[in-house]
């Protein structure tokens, strides 16, 4: 990597950290500096962010486990490890939840539209 897409890479990492350390529970965050991490070729550090959003997730599921969205997070935070088993359940699981959603409403557009991005 070059000088100046390190100090870019950098950059951007300090700035995640600092936004993390504003709000701790926000699984963008760690998602997204996951990602740099792995573009960094730091796969250890990006695993770990990737882990810290995953259990975020999580409890978020548990709280909140009609929530589409944030399956089809955990699904994309499983894949980005390597979990394409466990990518595809999360993912099963949005459909499932978008699928009643449709049922209950047949005309709502925007459930027709995640419907078709996970088949």
């Amino acid at each position: 990597m070059g000088s100046e897409a390190s100090l870019v890479f950098n950059e951007t990492l300090s700035l995640l950290d600092k936004s993390i350390e504003s709000d701790p529970n926000d699984i963008y965050l760690y998602n997204t500096k996951g990602g740099l991490l792995k573009n960094m070729g730091r796969d250890a550090d990006s695993f770990s962010a990737y882990n810290e959003a995953l259990s975020i997730c999580d409890k978020s599921i548990e709280s909140d486990p009609n929530n589409m969205y944030l399956y089809d997070t955990k699904g994309g935070l499983l894949k980005n490890m390597g979990r394409d088993a466990d990518s595809f359940s999360a993912y099963n699981e949005a459909l499932s939840i978008c699928n009643k959603s449709i049922e209950s409403d047949p005309n709502d557009i925007n459930q027709w539209q995640w419907k078709e991005s996970y088949i």
